[in-house]
């Protein structure tokens, strides 16, 4: 058998990174509507890889639906991201299979993406992300996941928040827990219970950051 060498890869001041990132979304149905919890593939599945590429200078990649935080922590171990991103550079998106998990709604879900970019790059776009969506980016943005989230406009509430680097995703998911509770609390609907967070420890040691050479 012959050992593949891997190329190690000379950091420069060009040299760009990939970089797992997340953005998440916690959507409150109005109590006792009927509904159903969906978690349905974008039509088309690059919807959103377009919406980001077009609002953000950043090189990103987004999957093709939402997902639960344990369908993210398993994608986060197991991914390797300077192959996926090339991938979805390549069809658009990041596939994911239909969701199959309980119907139950589980107060916060997760959209998966990789972002490619230099260090000054990167440095631009979380001020860029820091400043969140404008008003006609945000109303877009609703327009484009609402429909896949089973959120009747006007009825249900929806707050999200990102996107950010992996390493936020908890304090991200802590920060939308506020907000999914206060807007219960005005519309004077039951709060949601504690959402679940990543389980850092089982990446421990494991590296979001990782230069390419393409």
């Amino acid at each position: 058998m012959v050992k593949k060498i891997k190329k190690k890869i000379k950091i420069t001041a060009n040299t760009r990174y990939v970089i797992p990132m997340v953005l998440a979304a916690s959507p409150q149905f109005q109590p006792n509507r009927s509904r159903t919890f969906l978690l349905s593939a974008f039509d088309p599945p690059g919807k959103m890889t377009r919406f980001f590429q077009e609002h953000f200078s950043l090189t990103m990649v987004a999957a093709d639906r939402f997902v639960t935080v344990r369908e993210f922590s398993s994608w986060l171990g197991s991914i390797r991201p300077s192959l996926l991103m090339k991938e979805g550079l390549n069809t658009g998106c990041l596939a994911f299979p239909p969701f199959s998990g309980p119907a139950e709604m589980p107060g916060i879900v997760l959209l998966p993406l990789l972002g490619l970019g230099s260090e000054a790059e990167w440095e631009d776009a979380k001020e860029d992300f820091s400043e969140g969506f404008s008003e006609i980016i945000a109303t877009r943005f609703k327009s484009h996941v609402e429909p896949e989230l089973g959120i009747v406009p006007g009825v249900d509430r929806f707050v999200w928040m990102g996107p950010a680097g992996v390493q936020d995703c908890n304090a991200i998911i802590l920060y939308l827990h506020g907000r999914a509770s206060d807007e219960c609390r005005m519309a004077g609907w039951p709060e949601p219970s504690l959402f679940h967070l990543l389980d850092f420890k089982s990446f421990e040691g494991k590296n979001f950051k990782f230069p390419v050479s393409y």
